[in-house]
C-alpha cells in the first residue's frame, strides 16, 4: 500500500503591485548612483624623499588606488618615473592620499587638472604625471573658481 503526502503549495514572494515594485527600485538606482558618486576622487601618490607627487581621479578612488600600489610592487607601473623612484625609496616613503571625493562624474577629470596644476605635478622634477587630462575647458575654469571660492572663506 502507499500512501499520498499532501504538500501545500508555498508562495516564495509576496505579490505586490507594479507601483511599489517601480517605486523600490528607483530607490534601489539612486542608492547605487550615490555610492558610485561616493567613489569618484582624486589622489595622490607622493614620495616623502623627492616631494614628487603623482594624481589621478577614478570612478572607483579606493580601487584604483590598490591597483596602483599592485602595479608598484610587480614593478609594472605606467609611470617609469614614480617607478624608479618607488624601486629606490620604497612603499615607506610614499603616502597614498585621497585629496578629493563625491565628485560629480562631468567633474571629475577638471579635479584631476586642477590638483595636478596645484601640486606641480605635471613639471618633471616635482611631480610623475606626464600629461593633464583631455577635458572641457569650461569644466575646469569652473573648479578653479570653486576652489577660489573656498579657500578664501
Amino acid at each position: 500500500m502507499t500512501s499520498k503526502i499532501l504538500l501545500k503549495k508555498k508562495t516564495l514572494f509576496k505579490k505586490t503591485d507594479t507601483d511599489n515594485v517601480n517605486s523600490v527600485n528607483t530607490k534601489n538606482n539612486s542608492l547605487i548612483k550615490d555610492t558610485l558618486k561616493d567613489n569618484n576622487g582624486v589622489y595622490q601618490i607622493y614620495c616623502k624623499t623627492t616631494k614628487k607627487s603623482y594624481i589621478g581621479s577614478s570612478s572607483n578612488v579606493e580601487k584604483r588606488i590598490k591597483t596602483h600600489k599592485q602595479h608598484l610592487e610587480k614593478g609594472c607601473h605606467n609611470s617609469r618615473r614614480l617607478q624608479k623612484d618607488y624601486d629606490t625609496y620604497g612603499i615607506e616613503e610614499f603616502e597614498f592620499n585621497i585629496l578629493e571625493k563625491d565628485i560629480e562624474d562631468n567633474l571629475l577629470t577638471a579635479y584631476e587638472k586642477y590638483w595636478i596644476y596645484k601640486t606641480d605635478a605635471i613639471v618633471m622634477y616635482k611631480g610623475y604625471n606626464d600629461n593633464f587630462p583631455t577635458l572641457n575647458n569650461d569644466n575646469f575654469q569652473y573648479v578653479c573658481h570653486l576652489k577660489e571660492k573656498n579657500n578664501a572663506k
